[in-house]
């Protein structure tokens, strides 16, 4: 969509499941999708076919769930509910450079820098090194009593913010050692399918199951024994 005169540029169609994810590779010309399929697609929005560049079919054996570049625009990773995480160099692409194998299905990830990645599956974090020749496991938490569905990195505050089904936004340290611990929480009235933050992670809005759309404006400080985060967040 060019927004300044709401046209599309493109519509393509070859996904025929909901689409779970898309991302710009830097170059602002192509991006990757996947969907609740097996297969990951590679777009050119300057080519006039509106077939996709490369597709990796088979790329999984359930769902995908995420796709994000790495390191460059010629590496991809991809997550699914079968639960492995796979590194893709896209120059060759009819097998994956390394797999991670997880417990449970996964559902999103992000990166705390270049070489390590936090992965939301099921009710754990788990914590993963990743370079351009492979993913190598590092640790497991397990915070949550139902699944995580988001997973967020605060860059400003170098902090990991995840939400899920069990109605709590939760902010964690990670340090450079794959140590993760529970910081503070934000307990919300359903379960949490969607959030982000401002830039200067004051703000978080919270997308919820019961439609409600949740924002939380205040500075929160770590969790402290004597009072609840209900009546801190009261103050």
């Amino acid at each position: 969509m060019e927004l300044k005169n709401k046209f599309a540029l493109r519509q393509y169609g070859e996904h025929a499941n909901r689409v779970n994810c898309m991302e710009f590779a830097s170059d602002n010309r192509h991006f990757i999708s996947c969907a609740n399929e097996t297969s990951i697609k590679l777009w050119d929005i300057q080519n006039s076919d509106t077939s996709a560049d490369i597709s990796i079919l088979a790329a999984h054996s359930d769902n995908i769930k995420k796709v994000s570049y790495f390191n460059d625009d010629k590496t991809i990773l991809s997550a699914s509910s079968d639960g492995t995480v796979k590194l893709w160099d896209l120059r060759n692409t009819a097998a994956s450079v390394s797999t991670l194998k997880l417990k449970n299905p996964v559902e999103d990830f992000c990166f705390r820098n270049d070489s390590q990645m936090i992965i939301a599956n099921g009710n754990a974090l788990s914590v993963a090194e990743v370079d351009v020749n492979g993913l190598t496991s590092k640790s497991n938490f397990y915070p949550f009593q139902k699944p995580a569905t988001r997973i967020r990195y605060d860059k400003g505050r170098d902090r990991v913010v995840a939400g899920g089904l069990d109605s709590q936004l939760k902010f964690f340290n990670v340090t450079d050692e794959h140590q993760v611990s529970v910081a503070y929480k934000i307990k919300v009235p359903s379960e949490i399918f969607a959030f982000d933050f401002s830039g200067d992670g004051n703000h978080f809005s919270m997308g919820l199951a019961d439609g409600s759309l949740v924002i939380k404006s205040k500075m929160l400080d770590p969790i402290e024994e004597k009072r609840t985060d209900e009546q801190r967040l009261m103050d």
